[in-house]
């Protein structure tokens, strides 16, 4: 019996792997053992999901973020030349005024990025460095013949990469999401396989991460597999449940979180305005400071997700009935306000318009890098925005504008959301799961 490792260390992992046909058709391998690892206090909720007789979960410690770690992901992070990560690195510029690493790293970017033997060097000192020590006992105790790390940028899944490198098992990595090479940089170990979700990503790794064409797999978006095979509820039944009006229109709304933007009520006080129904899903990963809005009998506020540790608003599990609701909410609304994530392309799978927020509620003058306006510049929102498959509003009249127009033609635009979410989901035909699992046994 061979053993393969699955990391679940990023909150999105239980939702976007071991709860779709990936870890199904894993597990139904009489020959294969599966080892998850999962943050330690997290343990007993993920032996409730997913534990089975072939099935273990193994609790640990996260790897405290070394000067190392640091140093790296600094340099990796320097290391693409993208628009994304030019804002980020003038962000933190504002935040610290080291002027100094600013430099460095505009210099690695404009001029290093473009080598790709350096990038190569600076990835074989760090694989040389990180400390595995800490995985030693569960490399020994369980042997595994794979290690599949569904995160390559988070800072626990390096380790694991790190350590199955130095003992020559082979190591499949994922891009968990459309955004993070532009954001994060490139990988701090390279593994030998690697998932994307469409031809962008496998692009981008080939492009920027040193990375061959026969090396990337484009696979499709697995936890979007739900929404061609799922069953919709019905829509007495899901506005019974959020309290509102079946008959009348339905706005969702995707706030931005506290982490990025500080203004989400007033774009909710905003959409008062309309007078129609709002259903507002929070983000499930940050908080979203809702002390000044006020209630209103057209506004139902959801808050998605299992929260773990109370106070800390990034540590959240979504489960198969958070990734139903989403749909429902979805399929049963008419067009998405948002702040440019990826649930533009959900709502896209559904046939659903979406418009961006670009503006900052009441606020005036807030400069560029405090702005929600700076978000329209990001690398993986620009391919939506050239595309045609959300519109963009700048001002309160031009949101009204665009949900107005939606609400009375919802077929507006309805061409350029296709050609986008074809572009950015690969497959549309619900068995992204399975070909993740069939490449993951073809390669242990």
């Amino acid at each position: 019996m061979k053993t393969l490792f699955i990391t679940s260390f990023n909150p999105f992992i239980s939702r976007n792997i071991l709860a779709t046909d990936v870890f199904k058709i894993l597990k139904s391998q009489s020959d294969l053992r599966i080892v998850i690892f999962v943050p330690d206090y997290k343990t007993n909720y993920f032996q409730e999901r997913f534990f089975g007789s072939n099935v273990t979960i193994e609790g640990i410690v996260a790897e405290k973020v070394s000067r190392q770690d640091v140093i790296f992901t600094y340099l990796n992070s320097s290391l693409v030349d993208s628009q994304t990560l030019a804002i980020h690195k003038r962000e933190k510029l504002g935040r610290d005024k080291n002027y100094f690493k600013f430099a460095l790293s505009f210099i690695l970017r404009k001029i290093f990025s473009r080598f790709n033997s350096f990038k190569k060097l600076i990835r074989f000192l760090d694989g040389l460095c990180v400390n595995t020590r800490n995985l030693d006992s569960y490399f020994s105790k369980y042997q595994p013949a794979a290690v599949f790390v569904t995160d390559v940028f988070n800072n626990d899944d390096v380790h694991f990469l790190a350590a199955a490198r130095k003992r020559e098992i082979r190591a499949i990595g994922m891009i968990r999401s459309w955004d993070n090479i532009t954001t994060k940089g490139i990988f701090r170990v390279k593994p030998e396989k690697l998932i994307v979700h469409n031809a962008i990503i496998q692009n981008e790794a080939i492009r920027h991460n040193v990375m061959k064409l026969e090396e990337v797999f484009v696979s499709g978006i697995p936890q979007y597999d739900r929404y061609f095979n799922g069953r919709r509820m019905n829509r007495q039944e899901f506005f019974s449940r959020i309290g509102l009006d079946p008959s009348r229109k339905l706005i969702l709304f995707s706030p931005f979180g506290d982490r990025f933007f500080k203004y989400d009520w007033q774009i909710m006080e905003i959409l008062k305005e309309l007078n129609e129904q709002v259903l507002v899903r929070l983000t499930p990963n940050d908080k979203v400071n809702l002390e000044r809005f006020k209630p209103s009998k057209l506004f139902y506020v959801d808050q998605p997700g299992h929260q773990f540790k109370t106070g800390y608003s990034r540590d959240s599990e979504l489960d198969e009935k958070d990734t139903e609701w989403l749909a429902d909410s979805l399929f049963h609304s008419d067009v998405l306000v948002a702040c440019g994530t990826s649930v533009v392309i959900d709502a896209a799978v559904f046939g659903k318009p979406s418009v961006l927020i670009y503006f900052d509620g009441f606020e005036k003058n807030l400069p560029y890098l405090k702005s929600a306006i700076k978000n329209k510049d990001f690398d993986h929102v620009q391919y939506v925005l050239r595309g045609g498959g959300a519109r963009p509003a700048r001002n309160k009249e031009e949101l009204f504008q665009n949900v107005r127009e939606f609400l009375s033609n919802p077929q507006a635009d309805r061409n350029q959301r296709q050609a986008v979410l074809e572009e950015q989901v690969y497959k549309l035909d619900g068995a992204a799961g399975q070909r993740i699992a069939n490449f993951i046994l073809e390669n242990i």
